[in-house]
């Protein structure tokens, strides 16, 4: 009786168990880490982060966050650095490093063929470098090429950065005044202009000038 009892039991639970087999599903959750996008509260690295050079300061726009941070190279095949930019009280601005960076500037004077350039010279109390040679075009017949010429200067404890203008100059007037860069802001100090010619022609060029700033 009790055996009886026992294969009733195990039928009828079978019964209900039964469809729970038959009928059951599987889902499959993808999820990303770390998020594309995400709010962290601390984040490590055991080397460093990279930053992908952007050819201009970004305009200020509504995507922008308070303390979003931009690397700006204009011109990636230039032997100069490019600078850091942070968006802070609705622009982009260079960061203050507070003085304790090394200040390492380019002058540069545009030249043609059979001609030298002459670079301003590096501003009081920063050291001369030295200075060197850039073809952008060659000319007829070389050594005689399109280009500039460069002389770097260094200044320890000093953060330095660049403001530039796009413009067209003639070498048959003043070839280092394409245009008018913008002024230093408030507070820092102007190392001196210099410009640097991209298309060139027998006339003049289009390029851009800069205008270095430290503090």
């Amino acid at each position: 009786m009790k055996k009886n009892i026992f294969i009733f039991c195990f039928g009828l639970l079978a019964c209900f168990c039964l469809p729970l087999f038959l009928f059951s599903e599987s889902m499959t959750l993808s999820t990303y880490y770390p998020s594309p996008k995400g709010i962290y509260s601390q984040v490590e690295v055991t080397r460093g982060l990279i930053f992908k050079p952007q050819s201009l300061v970004p305009n200020p726009s509504a995507q922008d966050k308070e303390g979003e941070m931009v690397y700006v190279d204009s011109n990636p095949f230039d032997s100069a650095p490019g600078q850091f930019y942070l968006f802070g009280g609705g622009s982009w601005a260079a960061p203050d490093m507070g003085g304790g960076g090394s200040g390492l500037i380019s002058l540069k004077y545009p030249k043609k063929p059979a001609q030298a350039g002459t670079p301003q010279a590096c501003p009081a109390g920063w050291t001369d470098l030295g200075t060197g040679s850039v073809a952008v075009l060659a000319g007829s017949g070389w050594p005689n090429y399109y280009g500039y010429d460069e002389r770097w200067c260094y200044k320890s404890g000093v953060t330095a950065f660049s403001l530039k203008c796009p413009g067209i100059a003639q070498w048959a007037t003043n070839p280092n005044s394409a245009c008018v860069p913008p002024a230093c802001p408030a507070g820092w100090n102007d190392a001196g202009t210099g410009c640097l010619p991209i298309n060139v022609g027998a006339a003049g060029y289009n390029g851009f000038c800069e205008r270095w700033c430290y503090k």
